[in-house]
C-alpha cells in the first residue's frame, strides 16, 4: 500500500516524547503500510526497535551536521516494499482519515498534501484508548490552530520523476516542501489539497535545534541554502498552487476563480521557454518607460543630484539611477539621461567596488564629462586599509560580486586620472588608524559611515561598518 519515512530529530526531551507521539500514530494506520526512520541521530535506532519500524542509517548530512533530503529519498526508493511513498515530518501525528483520504484518489501519478494543525501535546497519547483518536480531533478542534498553505508536512507521491531531480535539500528549513509542490507542478502532476480530509497535527515544539538561526526559528544559512537550491523564490509553491482537492471522500479539480488566474500566472514559471520572448519584449518597454521618467525628472531638477547604482535607496532631491537605465561604463546610457556638464551631484554608495579597475576608469571619465565645473562626485567603497576578520571577510573580493577592493591611494589615484581633485572623507591609512572629516549629508547621504552605521557585527571600538569615503571635485 505505502511506505511512510521520516528523519527524526535525537529522541531526547519533549523532542522524543512528540516524536514517539507521531510514530505510535504511524504504525495503528493499515497494517499495509510500511513505517522507515532514517538518520543516526541520538536515539534513533533504540527508539525504531522499540516501536518496530525499520532504520535505514548512513544519511549525507551537510556542514552543519543536518541530514540531506536527496540522500534519504534515494536511500528509501530503494529499500521501499511498497511503490507509494509519503514523507512525513517527525512530529506530525497521522489518523485515519488520512488512508480513507489516500484510498479515494484513482491515479497512479500525483501528490497529496495538506496543512497542519498546531497543538500543544507535553504528555505520551494513550494509544490503547480506542478513542485515543477521536479524543485528538476533538481537542485539536476545539484549541489548535489550522496553519496557512505554506504549512505542510506529509508528502504521498510516487518516486518516479522526483529523486533525481531532488537537490540536496536540508531537512526541515525552509524551501525545500514549497519547492515539492513546484517540481509536482512542472512534471504536470495532479497537485492535490486534502486538508478538508485529512487533519495532520503537529506538536509544537521550539527550534533550539536550528543553527546559526534567525528570523523565524527554522530560518538561517541552511533555510538560505534551501532556497538558493530551489532556484529562487519563484520556485516556492505552496497549497493555493493545487490543482485538485479532497471532498465528501472524492478528487476535484479547483476551478475558482483565483485558481485558474494563479495558474496562469505561475505559468511562466514552470514552463519559461514560450515566455521568454514576451519577457524580453516586457523588459524592453518597462526600460524605456522609467528612461522616460527619468529623463523628464531630470529636465525639471534644480540642481541636478544624481545616485548611481541605487537600487532601492531613495533620497529628497535626488534622483536614483541603476545599472538597468544607466550602465555606467556605457557613454550611450550617460548621453541618453544628461547632458554634458549638467550635473551638480553624483552619489556612489558601495557600487565602485563591484568594476574592475579598466571599468573603473571608464566610469570615472563619464562621471566627470556630465558633471559641471566645481561639480563633485561623492565616493563611499569598502576600505582595503581595515584589516579586522569579521569586515575583511565581508568586503573582500569575490564576496557580493566585489571585483576589487579600494584603499585611499589606489581610488584616489584612478579619480585624479579622470581629472578629478580627491579628497578623502573618511578612510583607514597604512597603519590601520582611521582618520576622519567633517561632511555635509546635502552633498550625499552616505549610510555606511561612522556617523550612521550601527552594525554591531562590525564594531571595532567606537566605530562599526566603515567605509572609504571620498569626494571627487571637478575643477
Amino acid at each position: 500500500m505505502l511506505t511512510l519515512f521520516s528523519i527524526p530529530k535525537p529522541f531526547t526531551g519533549h523532542s522524543g516524547l512528540i516524536q514517539r507521539n507521531a510514530i505510535r500514530s504511524w504504525t495503528r494506520l493499515h497494517p499495509q503500510i510500511e513505517v522507515i526512520l532514517c538518520g543516526e541521530e541520538s536515539g534513533l535506532a533504540e527508539a525504531a526497535a522499540e516501536l518496530g519500524v525499520r532504520h535505514l542509517a548512513a544519511i549525507e548530512k551537510n556542514e552543519f551536521g543536518t541530514p540531506l533530503l536527496n540522500s534519504a529519498f534515494a536511500k528509501v526508493t530503494e529499500a521501499a516494499s511498497h511503490p507509494l511513498l509519503c514523507y512525513v515530518n517527525a512530529d506530525i501525528i497521522l489518523m485515519k482519515d488520512f488512508v480513507e483520504t489516500l484510498a479515494s484518489i484513482k491515479r497512479s501519478r500525483f501528490l497529496m498534501v495538506g496543512r497542519r494543525w498546531n497543538f500543544d501535546l507535553t504528555a505520551p497519547l494513550n494509544f490503547d484508548d480506542p478513542a485515543w483518536d477521536r479524543t485528538l480531533r476533538s481537542e485539536v478542534e476545539k484549541s489548535g490552530e489550522l496553519q496557512p498553505p505554506s504549512a505542510i508536512d506529509y508528502f504521498v507521491f510516487p518516486p518516479d520523476g522526483v529523486i533525481e531531480k531532488l537537490p540536496p535539500f536540508a531537512v526541515g528549513r525552509p524551501g525545500w516542501d514549497c519547492w515539492f509542490l513546484y517540481n509536482a507542478r512542472k512534471l504536470r502532476w495532479p497537485v492535490i489539497d486534502a486538508t478538508k480530509s485529512i487533519m495532520a497535527v503537529h506538536q509544537n515544539h521550539d527550534y533550539r535545534h536550528v543553527p546559526k538561526r534567525t528570523g523565524n526559528a527554522w530560518e538561517g544559512p541552511e533555510g538560505d541554502e534551501n532556497i538558493r537550491l530551489a532556484g529562487g523564490y519563484k520556485h516556492i509553491f505552496d497549497l493555493t498552487d493545487a490543482t485538485h482537492r479532497t471532498e465528501n471522500g472524492r478528487v476535484r479539480r479547483i476551478l475558482s476563480r483565483e485558481s485558474l488566474l494563479r495558474r496562469w500566472r505561475r505559468l511562466p514559471v514552470l514552463y519559461p521557454a514560450p515566455f521568454r520572448p514576451l519577457h524580453a519584449l516586457r523588459a524592453k518597454l518597462s526600460t524605456a518607460l522609467r528612461v522616460r521618467l527619468l529623463r523628464q525628472a531630470v529636465r525639471k531638477a534644480r540642481p541636478l543630484r544624481v545616485v548611481l547604482g541605487a537600487g532601492g535607496t531613495s533620497y529628497p532631491g535626488w534622483i536614483g539611477t541603476d545599472r538597468e537605465i544607466l550602465d555606467l561604463t556605457s557613454p550611450r546610457d550617460w548621453s541618453r539621461l544628461f547632458a554634458a556638464g549638467s550635473i551638480d551631484r553624483l552619489l556612489a554608495e558601495h557600487v565602485f567596488e563591484h568594476l574592475t579597475e579598466a571599468q573603473c576608469r571608464i566610469a570615472f571619465a563619464e562621471c566627470f564629462r556630465f558633471l559641471k565645473s566645481g561639480g563633485r562626485l561623492r565616493i563611499a567603497v569598502p576600505d582595503g586599509f581595515r584589516r579586522d576578520p569579521a569586515y575583511v571577510a565581508e568586503v573582500s573580493p569575490p564576496k557580493d560580486g566585489h571585483q576589487q577592493l579600494l584603499t585611499k591611494q589606489s581610488l584616489s589615484a584612478l579619480l585624479e586620472a579622470a581629472g578629478f581633485r580627491a579628497q578623502a572623507l573618511e578612510h583607514f591609512d597604512e597603519g590601520e588608524t582611521f582618520q576622519r572629516s567633517e561632511w555635509s549629508p546635502e552633498d550625499g547621504m552616505v549610510l555606511r559611515s561612522v556617523r550612521f552605521d550601527t552594525q554591531k557585527a562590525f564594531q571595532r571600538g567606537e566605530l562599526h561598518y566603515t567605509s572609504l569615503i571620498v569626494d571627487a571635485c571637478k575643477p
